[in-house]
């Protein structure tokens, strides 16, 4: 085959199999020192090239053959469910597990390039609704913040498509948490004035 290339991203390029509609990503390999092609399966160069930034912006490396076929998080309920095998491991699987279907349940169609502070308020608040607690929230958030922190590192999503998922304090946390700096004490006041202290004209 015979491939042309339309533009370069980062590492990789995006090209086009010579007399046919087919867009491939290439990708250089230093350690063999070839170039390998990879189908894309699009014949949309616009398409090509989303699908090679999706590649870079979530730090794949060599052969992307791998990574084209893992499809990249976009939501909550995709990146939870991808979650899923590693709380298996956990301790805490079980409530871990709980915190995860309320999530799915409560906010799982979220994408979550796109989640403000907002979204999470509104988790929160239809949570505390349906008789969950404030703290059990807090450590609902722990786990999708666990999500995110391992779909990153397993190049599953981009970096900066990971939201910053928010703490919500509760009266206990307040109380057990370390002042901050040092205690101003309060202001010296000026003595009050008085008769022996004040002049007469």
């Amino acid at each position: 085959m015979a491939y042309i290339q339309f533009t370069k991203i980062g590492e990789f390029g995006v090209c086009q199999d010579k007399g046919t509609p087919n867009f491939y990503v290439s990708a250089y390999l230093r350690e063999k020192g070839i170039t390998v092609y990879r189908s894309l399966r699009t014949t949309n160069l616009e398409d090509a090239c989303v699908q090679v930034r999706s590649l870079v912006d979530r730090g794949v490396t060599g052969d992307p053959a791998e990574a084209l076929v893992q499809k990249p998080l976009r939501t909550v309920a995709e990146v939870l469910e991808f979650f899923k095998p590693y709380v298996e491991k956990h301790a805490a699987a079980e409530a871990e597990g709980i915190a995860i279907a309320r999530m799915m349940r409560l906010m799982g169609e979220q994408v979550l390039q796109t989640m403000v502070p907002s979204k999470f308020e509104s988790f929160r608040d239809k949570a505390l609704a349906e008789g969950i607690s404030l703290s059990t929230v807090a450590r609902t958030l722990t786990v999708l913040r666990s999500a995110c922190k391992t779909a990153v590192n397993e190049r599953r999503l981009a970096s900066h498509h990971a939201p910053h998922v928010p703490y919500f304090w509760t009266k206990k946390d307040s109380r057990n948490a370390k002042p901050k700096g040092r205690v101003m004490p309060p202001a010296k006041l000026p003595p009050p004035l008085t008769s022996s202290t004040s002049s007469t004209s």
